[in-house]
């Protein structure tokens, strides 16, 4: 079979030995970017503390070298071991500082540095990405069309500044499209296959690592090599071995993970939530038309190349346009993983969970212009190959650059909720003496106090708690947690009551509650009213946000004599 020719041909100009350089702006461009979309964010513990903390819990504890980790939900494994060597790197250049210790004193220091190592990776896979894609296709069109996938949708930018596992996704994802393009232009014989399925299987099982919503990718390989059913079993099965390397947690806590998966599909809300049910089908028209309101240029690219590819199927098409079965298989795969994702997505809704797959959002366009080539080809027209590839060049850019005003506004307003941050700390943190207790509770996200984030990632650490609680008992020796399915208080994994926290102070204790959680007071007053009569206590409010419901209450002890008085 025939390869595909360049899309374009610049001809003897000593272009190559520049083209190192060529393929340095964009990843530079990318990394610049994310570094500021990251810093723009703010204080994670206060506006992403879930599944950020989540995570650098498990890493720190694996940077460490303990390898007992537990947490399985996404599961995220290859995140955790970036945060560890991440984490390792910091505390290299923190001599005689104790390794948790000074990950417990400065957490966001080591977030930053985790989302910077992530980014320095993508960047480092777009740069030598384009080299391979340059050299499988023989066109530097290939290569910057992969580099400017990151590009292709501002929301892919504004998560790659965050540390969850949809950021790191977009490495395997930018690694099959360099895949594929190798199969399109060098496609090898079922007995020629076996390198590129164990290097199709590394890459899904390091997907799935990262969020078992990679897995309708795993279809890719399935439609696009040319393996016979004996090699197909195989690639499962490998992708099934890569998968328990990359995520091995999941081995060991294989029931804990097993009770998670069942519960996701058998039940329509979030996290295995809510009603039984595959699916809450009154949910889905308005969930696909924000999708597809988000994107719409993105759904219109989908339903071009599959009909372009089902066309490409019919016999008289092939017959006379000799058209590339693996481009036209390609196009088919893709947009069938595509499909799948939106079914999964549409199943528990969160926009971030899609977002990642807009990574091939360029690559259609590239392998629709192959296809628009291949179909001209005999007809010897450079002039009509050059304006598809001139076509293709301007609508990418185009789209790209369409993103910039997006990423802008994002910028900017996450700048603004920095300040709100900021305020809300300074509202709330220096109103509390150090010496005096405080009992917090807050929502999922986060609060203006950092030990909230950090009660809730050391949680995440199951069996590793004991790795943490000395250093965080001896760094917050007074901060109580309220969780409501205890009538106690959680002290670092240690069940007290109020004696215990009225036992730390003479004067007085806090109470904080976050936003949207005032239902949690009368919880917490009522225990209190169980140790201690009304005229005891003397009530400050020192915060009160009354349309967030966000407080940060004094409680005085009042003395016998001041009672008697």
């Amino acid at each position: 079979m025939k390869y595909l020719k360049p899309v374009v041909s610049i001809g003897k100009i000593k272009i190559d030995s520049y083209k190192i350089y060529l393929f340095c702006a964009l990843p530079i461009i990318y990394l610049l970017s994310t570094v500021v979309i990251h810093h723009s964010t703010g204080s994670f513990f206060q506006k992403c503390m879930d599944p950020e903390y989540f995570h650098m819990y498990n890493g720190i504890a694996i940077g460490g070298g303990n390898l007992t980790v537990e947490y399985v939900a996404h599961p995220g494994t290859p995140l955790q071991y970036l945060i560890a060597i991440s984490a390792r790197i910091v505390h290299f250049f923190q001599p005689g500082k104790p390794y948790p210790q000074d990950f417990i004193d400065h957490p966001e220091k080591y977030i930053h540095a985790a989302n910077l190592l992530m980014n320095l990776v993508i960047a480092l896979v777009m740069f030598m990405g384009a080299l391979k894609c340059h050299q499988y296709s023989g066109t530097y069109l290939a290569g910057f069309m992969l580099q400017l996938s990151p590009f292709a949708n501002a929301a892919i930018l504004g998560l790659a500044g965050r540390l969850i596992p949809e950021s790191i996704m977009v490495i395997p994802l930018l690694l099959i499209c360099i895949m594929v393009i190798k199969n399109i232009y060098h496609p090898q014989k079922p007995d020629e296959n076996t390198g590129d399925i164990v290097r199709y299987a590394i890459i899904m099982g390091f997907g799935i690592a990262c969020k078992l919503s990679f897995i309708p990718v795993v279809i890719i390989p399935l439609v696009v090599l040319k393996t016979s059913i004996k090699q197909k079993l195989q690639y499962l099965l490998y992708v099934l071995l890569f998968v328990a390397l990359f995520a091995y947690p999941v081995v060991f806590e294989f029931s804990t993970f097993r009770e998670w998966v069942v519960n996701m599909f058998t039940h329509t809300g979030m996290h295995g939530g809510g009603s039984k049910g595959i699916i809450d089908f009154s949910s889905v028209a308005g969930h696909f038309s924000y999708l597809y309101r988000f994107d719409q240029t993105f759904f219109y690219l989908m339903g071009t190349s599959l009909l372009l590819a089902v066309a490409g199927t019919f016999p008289s098409i092939r017959k006379k346009y000799q058209t590339n079965a693996i481009l036209t298989k390609a196009m088919v795969a893709i947009n069938t993983a595509l499909l799948l994702s939106i079914a999964l997505t549409l199943k528990h809704f969160a926009l971030h969970y899609f977002i990642p797959f807009y990574i091939f959002k360029f690559m259609l366009i590239f392998f629709m212009a192959l296809f628009i080539v291949q179909l001209t080809k005999n007809k010897s027209s450079k002039l009509l190959k050059l304006v598809v590839t001139v076509l293709t060049t301007v609508v990418t850019l185009y789209i790209a650059y369409s993103q910039v005003p997006a990423i802008r506004a994002h910028v900017e307003k996450q700048s603004e909720r920095k300040e709100q941050q900021r305020e809300r700390y300074n509202n709330t943190v220096p109103l509390v003496e150090k010496n005096n207790p405080i009992i917090l509770t807050g929502p999922y996200y986060g609060a203006p106090f950092v030990q909230f984030a950090h009660y809730n990632g050391f949680m995440m650490s199951y069996r590793m708690k004991g790795y943490f609680k000395p250093m965080l008992q001896s760094k917050y020796p007074k901060s109580y947690l309220y969780v409501p399915w205890s009538d106690k208080f959680n002290y670092w994994n240690e069940f007290v009551g109020f004696e215990h926290i009225l036992n730390q102070t003479q004067e007085s204790f806090y109470v904080y509650i976050g936003r949207d959680r005032k239902k949690d007071l009368n919880e917490i007053e009522a225990r209190l009213w169980n140790t201690l009569p009304n005229e005891m206590i003397t009530k400050n409010m020192l915060f009160e946000d009354q349309e967030t419901g966000e407080m940060l209450i004094e409680y005085r002890i009042r003395k016998k004599s001041e009672i008697s008085d």
